[in-house]
């Protein structure tokens, strides 16, 4: 299925600085909702906090996205973790076991395969315009210097014996799984997303540890908040609300806190 707005018109260079400044500069000379920004390459591809995004020719889909949502908080917030949800359901799609590792990154089998960067443009409180980035690997990038593993299309595909379509088709699958799951955002609200995280999630109810602005904490990761937060559950049984963190996922056995909690972090009533 072709969505039927997002990539529409599709703007295709061999290299760019970054699609999501491309797309920024779209916005300002008003571009219709649903503009897109595709490369061959990035020279300046940047995830979240500035961090590099390493986006040579030929090794992924680097893609962005125009939006003019409209919205309001808490569902603004919720902006982010819904462009994931909708990445997740396409890479599904592909037969990938794919999974959101809050906020914004895609794993497959505990390794990262692609990342989400919504930028935005507000008004008032009113979220007028943003733009989606999408980085997905499709082959393994270059440097062997990463701060986390890594994966892509190519490998997954191999591992779970199926058979990638074209780079088009890929494009075409991305960008109706994104226009469906922002559309539903819009008709409603957070709570399909809310209801939808437990199965969306790479560690809802796992121990993690949080690297924030509030420094290092572990705990039990807990319910998706309707504003995007993430909550966390102590070890003493405190409840904290994440805005903002780098996720470290746990293995091995559970911690005092699964012990104080249960093998299962209750959503909120």
């Amino acid at each position: 299925m072709t969505a039927p707005r997002f990539g529409r018109p599709l703007h295709v260079f061999d290299e760019v600085t970054s699609t999501n400044d491309i797309a920024l500069d779209l916005v300002r000379e008003g571009a219709p909702e649903g503009a897109a920004v595709i490369a061959g390459s990035q020279t300046r591809g940047r995830g979240r906090d500035g961090r590099t995004w390493l986006s040579a020719p030929g090794r992924g889909l680097w893609l962005s996205i125009v939006l003019r949502p409209g919205l309001t908080y808490p569902d603004s917030g919720l902006l982010p973790v819904v462009a994931g949800s909708g990445l997740v359901l396409a890479l599904r799609d592909l037969g990938l076991p794919a999974l959101v590792k809050w906020p914004n990154d895609i794993w497959v089998r505990g390794r990262k395969i692609a990342g989400v960067l919504v930028e935005s443009c507000s008004n008032g409180g009113r979220l007028e315009a943003a733009v989606v980035g999408v980085g997905l690997n499709w082959l393994l990038p270059a440097s062997e210097n990463l701060r986390y593993p890594v994966t892509a299309l190519r490998v997954e595909a191999e591992a779970a014996g199926v058979v990638l379509p074209s780079r088009e088709a890929v494009l075409d699958i991305v960008l109706d799984r994104l226009e469906r799951a922002y559309l539903l955002l819009k008709a409603a609200g957070p709570h399909p997303f809310l209801r939808a995280w437990p199965s969306l999630s790479a560690h809802h109810g796992r121990p993690v540890t949080a690297f924030g602005p509030a420094g290092k904490m572990a705990g039990l990761s807990g319910p998706l908040q309707p504003d995007g937060c993430l909550e966390l559950l102590l070890p003493d049984g405190e409840r904290r609300l994440l805005n903002s963190a780098e996720l470290g996922l746990h293995a091995g056995p559970p911690g005092r806190w699964e012990e104080r909690a249960g093998t299962k972090v209750p959503d909120r009533p």
